[in-house]
C-alpha cells in the first residue's frame, strides 16, 4: 500500500511539473494607458498632441522573446509617434510561481519589472502604478 501511495504521489508531482505553464517563447506586448483628465489651461493644440502620442503608444507593440536560459531579448519602438525606430535590450529573467521578473541588462539601475503568467500560460500581464500603464503580452 505504501509502494502504491509513493508512487502515485511520485507520479502526481511530476505531471504538475509537467503541466504548469512556461514562458519561454515569443511574446507580442501592448500598453493600455488611460486618458488623462483634460487641463482646464491646455489649448486645442496641446490636448491633440497629448491624443497623438496616448494613441502612438496604444498602437506600438513590444516584442519579448524568453529563451531558456533565463534570457531575453524586448525589442521596442524608441518613440510612440515614430515606431519605425526600435531599440533592443538584453536581461534576465526568473520564474517565481506565475510571476515572471525581468530584469534589464542595459539599464542596471532600472527596477526588475514582475509580470502576472496566466493559469494557460498564453498571456503575462503587469500593472505599472506610476501612470495607471497595464501592459499585456500574449504569444506570438
Amino acid at each position: 500500500m505504501r509502494v502504491f501511495f509513493a508512487g502515485a504521489l511520485a507520479l502526481s508531482i511530476v505531471a504538475t511539473a509537467i503541466a504548469a505553464p512556461t514562458p519561454v517563447g515569443k511574446w507580442n506586448g501592448k500598453v493600455s494607458v488611460p486618458t488623462p483628465p483634460e487641463s482646464a489651461n491646455a489649448t486645442p493644440e496641446q490636448k491633440a498632441m497629448i491624443n497623438k502620442m496616448l494613441d502612438g503608444v496604444r498602437k506600438m507593440v513590444i516584442k519579448l522573446e524568453l529563451k531558456a536560459n533565463n534570457t531575453y531579448t524586448l525589442t521596442a519602438p524608441s518613440s510612440p509617434m515614430d515606431p519605425s525606430k526600435v531599440s533592443t535590450n538584453p536581461g534576465k529573467w526568473t520564474l517565481k510561481g506565475n510571476v515572471v521578473t525581468l530584469k534589464d541588462d542595459k539599464n542596471t539601475t532600472s527596477p526588475a519589472q514582475e509580470f502576472v503568467l496566466s493559469k494557460d500560460g498564453k498571456t503575462m500581464t503587469a500593472d505599472i502604478k506610476q501612470g495607471n500603464v497595464k501592459v499585456t503580452f500574449t504569444r506570438a
